[in-house]
């Protein structure tokens, strides 16, 4: 007599709220060419099944917590269980010498420095690496994952949902993923102002001997005849910025961000309710 055959039912993970949210529609993840550089990374092994899984978790937002070292990230994400489950991301860090030839590298072209310092990752910057190290795991060898959910596959759906966060974060700071290699942007950027070529400041113009410098001095502390521009009377209205938020969309959005809701859209409603109570207490006074 057979036995009968074993049911599997799939687990439902648990709602929650002010999780980690992928923003992400349909299609590739990543706003920029590195967020999708790390997910294609992912996807070249084999990980296609569950990447897509793990992304189901990150649009739902059961990332709750996701913390970058230098070597490893840790995550706290909320499964089918009471309690989350505990994720690790370890990779490989590069070594001092390492970073000093990348920063080196990096330095003998000079549009590179200026658009890490614009938050922008450069195309070339995988060149300035060290084959056997490189930026992004180039082989599922080197990426150790591990988590305390009881699935046997690794990456897991959880391990994954961490992965589409990072690749999230990586579009927002590409500095992150130097940290998880194992340099901070503060040490980088010291390191590319380092490996630069000195150049010779100009010293302070002196004046020639015996020169008279009597004239400079007695108008030293005269006033000026017209106020300059900027210290006039206040004026009655608050002009609006010809680009509305302009600024905000240069500052980007917080570090993992929470909300339910889009971020600039939300501040630019608390903005535009102070501009307009400002303006109220100008016509009051």
């Amino acid at each position: 007599m057979r036995p009968p055959p074993r049911r599997f039912f799939r687990s439902k993970a648990r709602a929650v709220s002010g999780g980690l949210k992928l923003r992400a529609g349909r299609g590739k993840v990543g706003e920029t060419w590195w967020g999708r550089r790390w997910t294609a990374a992912l996807e070249s092994f084999g990980w296609q099944p569950r990447l897509e899984r793990g992304k189901v978790y990150a649009k739902k937002g059961q990332v709750l917590a996701v913390r970058v070292a230098p070597g490893k990230v840790r995550a706290r994400v909320q499964g089918s269980r009471g309690k989350p489950y505990e994720v690790t991301i370890a990779l490989a860090v590069l070594a001092a010498k390492d970073w000093r030839r990348v920063a080196a590298a990096v330095s003998r072209q000079a549009l590179l420095p200026a658009q890490l310092l614009a938050f922008e990752m450069p195309r070339d910057i995988e060149d300035a690496f060290p084959k056997a190290k490189p930026l992004f795991p180039a082989s599922r060898q080197d990426i150790a994952a591990s988590c305390t959910c009881p699935d046997a596959a690794n990456p897991c759906k959880h391990i994954a949902a961490v992965h589409f966060i990072l690749a999230q974060e990586f579009d927002r700071d590409p500095f992150l993923l130097f940290t998880l290699r194992g340099i901070s942007r503060t040490k980088l950027l010291t390191l590319l102002r380092s490996s630069r070529s000195p150049v010779r400041r100009a010293g302070p113009k002196k004046e020639p001997a015996g020169a008279d410098l009597s004239g400079r001095i007695e108008g030293f502390f005269a006033l000026p005849k017209e106020l300059p521009a900027g210290w006039g009377p206040s004026p009655a209205r608050l002009e609006r910025a010809p680009l509305p938020g302009a600024r905000l969309k240069e500052l980007g959005v917080p570090p993992f961000w929470r909300g339910e809701l889009d971020f600039e859209e939300t501040l630019l409603r608390y903005l535009e309710a102070a501009r307009a109570r400002a303006e109220a207490l100008l016509r009051d006074c």
